[in-house]
């Protein structure tokens, strides 16, 4: 984990050029990565075996991470179309959605899902169900069987037979 969050600092620190600043970055950025694993294994229920599920079913985190920016750039055109078309306008809508997801973490890893996707808000997740806002109805319909929805659920069966 401390790799991919070294990676992470490198990608997101943007600096690519090889001189003296980029050993601070790359200094800063193991120290930091380092300190931050250590402050996941004391202060979360993080352990070794969630790293090595996490590295051996790291596709599927960069299918997640994928298909999510897809839905989210699909998902800003409906929501400019709502707003520029004239005569069209949003019909609010609560929905409650049923999906088959049992484990707390990969819950709010749909719940994320919804929330990050423009003109769709999760208001309550349970056990059971949860209640979504959004601007149309049509946003929502078909979710269940989203691929979004399918890869979360093939990371939980992968997560309970680990």
């Amino acid at each position: 984990m401390v790799l991919v969050l070294f990676i992470l600092w490198l990608v997101l620190n943007g600096h690519f050029a090889i001189d003296a600043a980029m050993l601070e970055i790359v200094l800063f950025g193991l120290a930091g990565s380092g300190v931050i694993y250590l402050f996941m294994i004391k202060f979360t229920r993080w352990d070794k075996r969630i790293d090595a599920f996490f590295l051996k079913r790291f596709y599927l985190f960069v299918a997640y991470g994928a298909v999510l920016v897809w839905n989210v750039i699909v998902a800003n055109f409906h929501v400019i179309k709502v707003i520029l078309t004239p005569g069209e306008s949003p019909e609010p809508v609560i929905v409650t959605l049923q999906l088959p997801i049992k484990n707390e973490f990969f819950r709010s890893m749909a719940a994320n899902a919804i929330t990050l996707t423009p003109g769709t808000i999760t208001i309550a997740c349970t056990e059971e169900h949860y209640v979504v806002h959004c601007l149309k109805q049509a946003y929502m319909d078909g979710f269940e069987n989203s691929a979004i929805v399918k890869i979360i659920l093939k990371m939980e069966e992968t997560y309970n037979d680990r």
